[in-house]
């Protein structure tokens, strides 16, 4: 849990004033402070320097909101970040624990069959999650988040927005018609609206996947091209266009 914010914006800084490192982080505008930070594994963001020193920055130290820093904290130490939550889901941001469950996903044969596989070898997929977490998430502020069902604490799909503007959604066997999808997609637009002031998005999917085709005309959408056997849909927030 984050307890302590240490400033270092000089390199006179007295190392006792850190009680406790895995309890901390540090905010600094020089190469001294981040490499304390590194070398003792303290999250740290970056302020008033064009010197690359952290993936997050702000302009003023002065300017640091105690959410933001919350959100660097957790990551950095793979806690879940919890983007929202709704009646029977929490939306959270993927976290290298997750990949079991997004393996024993992928033994289910529609989604093996429509989606990009995941590779055989953990250590090189914990490698690919680990570089998406600690890019994607800080440079956009949104991605692909895990979806987790309030009574059982699994984790029952993944659902987002990614390149851009690709909604995508992948709800684990058990849980399909359950309503489930629908609630996390209708979550996800009114967050993606009212956060990022998005309102237009892509949706990709294989034009055999006739569960997911079935499921996307719930939302105004309009086929707009095919490439490989893909429909390329393009869908309006309606509730907020």
């Amino acid at each position: 849990m984050l307890k302590h914010i240490i400033y270092i914006l000089d390199e006179n800084f007295d190392k006792d004033t850190i009680v406790n490192e895995k309890e901390t982080l540090i905010v600094t505008n020089n190469r001294y402070g981040a490499d304390y930070a590194n070398a003792h594994n303290i999250p740290v963001i970056a302020c008033e320097t064009n010197e690359f020193l952290s993936q997050y920055a702000i302009e003023n130290h002065n300017d640091l909101d105690l959410e933001y820093a919350n959100i660097v904290y957790n990551r950095h130490h793979g806690n879940p970040v919890v983007i929202f939550e709704t009646q029977r889901l929490i939306v959270r941001e993927m976290r290298i624990s997750d990949l079991p469950s997004f393996y024993e996903m992928y033994e289910d044969e529609q989604i093996k069959k429509y989606n990009p596989l995941l590779s055989n070898n953990v250590k090189e997929e914990e490698d690919k999650l680990k570089a998406y977490i600690n890019t994607v998430y800080p440079l956009y502020g949104y991605g692909i988040w895990t979806l987790v069902e309030k009574n059982s604490n699994q984790i029952i799909g993944r659902a987002g927005v990614e390149n851009g503007d690709e909604l995508q959604y992948m709800i684990k066997a058990e849980y399909r018609r359950c309503g489930y999808a629908k609630e996390a997609i209708n979550a996800i637009l009114e967050y993606m609206y009212l956060e990022m002031k998005m309102e237009d998005f892509t949706v990709k999917i294989h034009n055999n996947n006739l569960p997911s085709i079935k499921f996307i005309h719930n939302y105004n959408i309009k086929a707009t091209a095919t490439e490989n056997d893909v429909v390329i849909y393009k869908l309006k927030n309606q509730k907020y266009s």
